[in-house]
């Protein structure tokens, strides 16, 4: 008698992400084809991660995002899912009793209407937001609160992931800050390619096509922080 191999479960972080990527793409009423044309992918990968049987690599998430005109921190938020032990989400482990939650659309524009008093927001290391793209690379969120304005992230890079892995890169609105705590990390902006060590840091114009990847053989952390719509001399 045949036995069949019951199909593995996604992740629920991929799912959760899925889910989130098919309401923005429905709400604005286009279809997965037309969207997957936009970015440059196959209609097929799109509904894969739609269906949260496939991670996006870093490149096609930015594309995504800027194509349905949602944050990258949007896509990272945890839903029921994706947070499945409730009690405020991971980023609770971080407020003092007693303090109101912030809506975390509002993000850091609600923190700054706050009191003066008001207690600082303290994000406990092991109660990040992660998002693991499948291919090496995790993301993993350093606020307690959302921001559409800016990501700052905690990026891994285990050896061999990339953030691209067609090679190519992908360009998206906003500026870039990193500063590389563990391991290397090779970028590359354009034409240039640089490894970074301990302590090296960069920055650069998003819009620049840009591909990071770990050809060493430990696991590569940074420090990265997007500023988005933030160009210098943008007003």
């Amino acid at each position: 008698m045949t036995q069949t191999t019951p199909a593995q479960a996604p992740d629920p972080r991929t799912a959760a992400l899925g889910g989130r990527l098919r309401s923005a793409r429905q709400a604005r009423g286009e279809s997965v084809r037309g969207l997957a044309r936009r970015i440059g992918c196959s209609a097929s990968l799109l509904s894969q991660i739609e269906l949260g049987r496939s991670a996006p690599s870093v490149g096609v998430l930015y594309s995504l995002a800027g194509a349905l005109e949602v944050s990258t921190d949007f896509l990272l938020r945890p839903g029921a899912a994706a947070d499945p032990a409730g009690g405020g989400g991971p980023g609770a482990a971080g407020r003092r009793s007693g303090t109101p939650d912030i809506p975390a659309s509002d993000g850091l524009r609600s923190l700054r209407r706050l009191p003066p008093s008001y207690p600082a927001q303290i994000q406990r290391a092991d109660g990040r937001r992660a998002l693991d793209f499948g291919n090496g690379v995790r993301w993993e969120r350093l606020t307690t609160v959302s921001d559409a304005q800016v990501d700052f992230l905690e990026i891994v890079y285990e050896p061999g992931g990339s953030s691209d892995e067609d090679g190519h890169g992908a360009g998206h609105e906003g500026f870039e800050y990193g500063v590389v705590t563990e391991g290397e990390l090779t970028v590359q902006v354009g034409d240039e390619e640089c490894v970074l060590g301990v302590g090296d840091s960069i920055s650069f114009d998003s819009r620049t096509p840009h591909v990071f990847g770990n050809t060493g053989t430990v696991t590569a952390r940074a420090i990265w922080f997007v500023v988005h719509d933030t160009l210098p001399g943008k007003r």
